[in-house]
């Protein structure tokens, strides 16, 4: 396989070890969170725009340079350094509008951090285990997940957790939603996914628990496929609203893959304990190419794309953020397609349907198969317009049309 490529001499170099990255989704910032507890926020200074007009003066005055399509940037430069956990922070993530950074750390407390580094909301002890992956709602919302396998949603006007799940036996690795936040998807330690209906604020289904960890999950293919990654490496497809099996498996990946994110509904990009950021095709199955890969074979913890989708930005064991330049990723795509296979392609297992067997509605017997799991409800928000907390409210009705 060959390098997409790496931009020239960029990386954020912290000041320890990082364990999670975002990036900002309007400008060229990105976060780290670091094993002291320190959060980090970096400028990274690469933007399409500048690539491109770099890249059209170069090409025009020197034939030589067109070996190496990115240009020199400069260094990412360190803005902020904040300083309010007391053990690691091992997650974090910009909200929907980039206002506010979400921070968790395993001194069980949840954070928010305005655009001037001061915490303007901050809840100790929002766990009773460590916190181990955060994601962002809609505004003023956010999701939080331990390593004892409780799920929470917070909204930061107030003090107490808004909803919280007691999905898993072990870890939560991630929480993938679709657009509109209806549904959510989350992955454990324990070999299992659980199923969530958010319009309704409740948890339809756990699944039989595999021997593989789940340990990363994306929603595919409009919403119609969940793929997640897993230990032994394969990933794994499920179609909506069948889960007492998997539909299809994509193997190839000769370690666990940690992290994934996704590129478009057909592609993601899947980051392994191997050290290699690849590139995977979705239905048709094929893995096909790789975006790079770190030295020493460094597992990658944590995989993220820029605003511009010009960049992945990806960690591993060191205290080294890497930014890899992913412009070309629109030619690899076409290559592929014209020509069936790609470059460096390897066929990862059965073509599938584009379709799956869910629809786009919410109801309980597209998303169940099971019983429900428990769920705690804070008591000062409303989950349900006209003041209904647990009712049924109209269609378009959801859990989070008052916050």
């Amino acid at each position: 396989m060959t390098d997409v490529g790496l931009t020239d001499g960029n990386s954020c170099n912290a000041a320890s070890m990082i364990f999670d990255l975002d990036f900002h989704p309007q400008l060229d910032f990105v976060a780290a969170g670091l094993v002291d507890g320190t959060v980090e926020l970096w400028q990274h200074h690469y933007s399409t725009a500048t690539a491109s007009s770099s890249t059209s003066t170069s090409s025009s005055s020197s034939s030589s340079s067109s070996s190496s399509s990115t240009p020199p940037q400069q260094p990412p430069t360190k803005v902020l350094a904040m300083q309010h956990h007391g053990k690691s922070c091992r997650a974090l993530s910009f909200d929907v509008q980039g206002t506010v950074l979400y921070t968790g750390s395993s001194d069980l407390s949840v954070a928010a951090v305005n655009t001037t580094g001061n915490v303007t909301w901050r809840i100790d002890n929002a766990h009773t285990s460590p916190i181990n992956c955060i994601r962002p709602g809609p505004a003023g919302t956010f999701f939080s997940g331990d390593d004892d396998g409780c799920l929470k949603v917070w909204d930061i006007r107030q003090k107490n957790a808004a909803l919280s799940f007691d999905l898993h036996k072990d870890f939560i690795s991630d929480i993938a939603f679709n657009a509109n936040y209806t549904r959510g998807v989350t992955a454990s330690g324990d070999g299992t996914i659980s199923i969530l209906n958010l319009r309704q604020g409740r948890s339809v289904k756990t699944t039989d628990m595999f021997e593989d960890d789940q340990l990363s999950v994306l929603f595919m293919k409009n919403d119609n496929k969940i793929v997640t990654g897993t230990q032994s490496g394969v990933l794994n497809i499920w179609s909506w609203g069948a889960w007492d099996d998997i539909t299809d498996r994509i193997p190839g990946h000769p370690q666990s893959v940690q992290t994934m994110l996704k590129y478009d509904e057909n592609t993601l990009l899947t980051g392994s304990s191997d050290g290699i950021i690849r590139i995977v095709g979705i239905h048709p199955n094929k893995l096909l190419g790789m975006v790079g890969e770190h030295e020493e074979d460094f597992p990658i913890e944590k995989i993220a794309l820029s605003r511009d989708r010009s960049l992945v930005g990806s960690i591993s064991h060191d205290n080294c953020i890497k930014f890899w330049d992913i412009r070309s990723m629109t030619d690899v795509k076409r290559g592929n397609q014209s020509s069936g296979g790609g470059f460096n392609s390897t066929n990862g297992g059965g073509g599938g349907s584009d379709s799956g067997s869910g629809s786009d509605s919410d109801s309980d017997e597209d998303m169940s198969g099971g019983s429900s799991t428990s769920v705690s409800k804070g008591s000062s928000i409303s989950f349900k317009k006209g003041g209904k907390k647990n009712g049924g409210g109209g269609e378009g009705a959801g859990f989070f049309d008052d916050l």
